[in-house]
């Protein structure tokens, strides 16, 4: 985790101080997390912990260390009412190399910005393009709660203009009736190639797309690549499947098995862990749609995760209106609101 450098309490930080988060009492900081976060991470159940932000904490810590991180916390005076002795705001930002590599430019990300009021808000997002413009970012992007009104608020001040709507629904495998579609096999290298058409001709409703100023190839290429990456550097638990229809694989899911950070323990008696399936990506080629396989092949994975997992949880763009009716058919849920996706271009 990089410093921020010197304290820093300028006007338009509105009276308060950015602060490196090493030089914050961590109490303090989680306490801040804890009252004002309105992240999925401590309101769903699959991440709920005990107490209930200990899964969003562990997060955030782990965001904080990335090597291409950079966090700050904003501080204010001190008070008997203060809930989080005087810590207001907290910021974590990143340049990933993956983003600088496919598009050719330095992308920079907002991860986590949590904050106590607006002035809050607005300080930790004049830090963050401080600190992203000296990176060379061409482009900020910033997912936030939807509920979080004062973040939004201050991301349409400093001129963020919107670009997608997500859903995070969820399910408890505890009552799903396992279908025996029997339609998927594990994915195979040679499976691969087929894999990157599909999702080239598949994936249109990211934020990645609905920027007309990103490069249609290059948003075209974004699920490609992961999907490439995602097979040759599994992560823990990862599994992939195709559906192979009229001799050609005609769909893929992918998906993993996790332990939330912060949810130790056995939640579902002595067999079972409180892991859960994070679903990750899916897709069918386009001339396959609305033939039914893509159901067929979604029960599969949906068996393979109620017998090892406890949980089962996606991110759906809304504009994915099939996708999200086919969750809805699948007995998922929707507990939030969601998250939105801000950009601000400043090259």
């Amino acid at each position: 985790m990089r410093a921020v450098g010197a304290v820093s309490s300028r006007p338009e930080y509105g009276g308060l101080e950015a602060r490196a988060v090493a030089d914050v009492d961590g109490a303090a900081v989680e306490a801040l997390v804890a009252a004002h976060s309105l992240s999925r991470l401590q309101r769903e159940p699959p991440f709920v912990g005990e107490p209930r932000h200990a899964h969003l904490w562990a997060d955030v810590r782990q965001t904080m260390t990335s090597s291409d991180a950079e966090s700050a916390a904003f501080v204010g005076p001190d008070n008997a009412e203060s809930r989080h002795g005087g810590v207001r705001g907290l910021c974590i930002v990143r340049t990933p190399d993956w983003d600088r590599e496919h598009f050719g430019f330095v992308l920079g990300r907002i991860e986590y910005l949590i904050a106590a009021d607006g002035i809050a808000a607005t300080a930790a997002l004049e830090w963050a393009l401080e600190r992203l413009s000296a990176a060379g970012a061409s482009v900020v992007s910033a997912r936030v709660p939807a509920e979080d009104l004062a973040v939004i608020g201050a991301l349409e001040a400093a001129g963020f203009g919107f670009m997608e709507h997500l859903l995070t629904p969820w399910r408890a495998w505890k009552a799903w009736e396992p279908k025996h579609a029997d339609a998927t096999r594990f994915t195979e290298p040679e499976d691969l190639p087929i894999l990157y058409n599909i999702a080239r001709a598949t994936f249109r409703t990211d934020h990645f797309h609905l920027d007309p100023r990103f490069d249609p190839a290059a948003a075209d290429g974004v699920y490609a690549r992961w999907i490439e990456s995602w097979h040759a550097d599994p992560p823990p638990g990862a599994r992939s499947r195709v559906i192979v229809v009229d001799g050609r694989v005609s769909g893929f899911f992918m998906y993993r098995f996790t332990e939330p950070a912060g949810l130790a323990g056995h939640a579902g008696g002595e067999s079972k862990t409180r892991r859960v399936t994070d679903l990750v990506l899916g897709g069918m080629a386009p001339d396959m749609a609305g033939r039914g396989q893509g159901y067929r092949m979604y029960c599969d994975v949906m068996d393979d995760a109620a017998a090892n997992t406890e949980y089962g949880r996606v991110t759906i763009v809304t504009a994915n209106v099939a996708v999200l009716n086919l969750y809805m058919k699948l007995g998922f849920r929707f507990s939030t609101g969601g998250e939105v996706t801000f950009h601000k271009w400043l090259a």
